[in-house]
């Protein structure tokens, strides 16, 4: 495990007043749950799909059996065949549903969500899904009320400067916030 991780799981500790550890492998009870729970976060946030974590128009191969394998980072598989019930993901290989099958005649292209890990993610995006986590943590052992004010009003300040960094397509009134706004106004 990277540096990274290390201070992420330590910001994680500090945030129940425990004392940071020097490595992931400490023996820590807290420290390996503060692990698991920052990889969960990790995978939950990034699951929604970003234009960081997104591989549009990513052409799938079949094997030789005619079974086509998704990356093992897949998290989600979204595009037009998945729109219309033609392609679905099934564990780690898609599913063929106009066949009822999980082979294919030809290669796919689609849509890919991929879990990126958490190193190689902007220091905005990993800050985010770590007070996210510490948060998560924090009510989970020691369930203070007034650490989780601080924590939730940390944890929104990074979540808003998250999706900034993350809202990197161009926007206009039809695409992007201005369009949710409308149409809850319209409704």
């Amino acid at each position: 495990m990277s540096i990274i991780v290390l201070s992420a799981v330590n910001e994680m500790l500090q945030s129940i007043g425990e004392s940071p550890v020097t490595s992931l492998n400490s023996g820590l009870l807290e420290a390996a749950i503060a692990l698991d729970l920052l990889d969960q976060q990790n995978e939950k946030i990034q699951a929604i799909g970003y234009p960081f974590n997104t591989e549009k128009n990513f052409r799938l191969s079949r094997d030789i059996d005619g079974i086509i394998h998704l990356p093992d980072n897949t998290l989600k598989v979204c595009g037009p065949l998945t729109d219309n019930g033609y392609v679905k993901q099934r564990g780690h290989k898609l599913y063929n549903s106009k066949e009822q099958s999980f082979t294919f005649s030809a290669s796919v292209v689609v849509n890919l969500v991929l879990k990126i890990p958490f190193d190689e993610l902007t220091v905005t995006t990993r800050n985010y899904i770590t007070l996210k986590a510490a948060r998560i943590f924090q009510d989970r052992t020691i369930g203070a009320n007034d650490l989780h004010g601080y924590q939730k009003q940390d944890e929104e300040e990074a979540r808003r400067l998250f999706l900034d960094e993350a809202d990197t397509e161009k926007y206009n009134i039809f695409h992007g916030p201005m369009r949710y706004d409308l149409q809850r106004d319209l409704f």
